[in-house]
């Protein structure tokens, strides 16, 4: 099994485009608010509503990819 170590989204959430993790609700831009500073990883300590995972999927749920597509990488 092909994985990778590092931060991911918790259950039921999915990452955004400013890799930010969000429900899926919100994955529509609002284009009125102001984008917020990304969010970066600090001596392997996660974003909000993150976790870190040491075998993690190489194709994570995002925005624009749906959870039920099947990850060939």
């Amino acid at each position: 099994r092909q994985c990778i170590s590092g931060c991911v989204c918790e259950e039921g959430l999915v990452e955004n485009s400013r890799k930010q993790c969000v429900h899926p609700d919100r994955c529509v831009r609002i284009v009125d608010q102001p984008e917020p500073s990304p969010v970066q990883v600090v001596d392997g300590y996660c974003g909000p509503n993150e976790h870190y995972e040491s075998c993690g999927s190489t194709c994570p749920v995002t925005c624009n990819t749906p959870a039920n597509i099947v990850c060939t990488a």
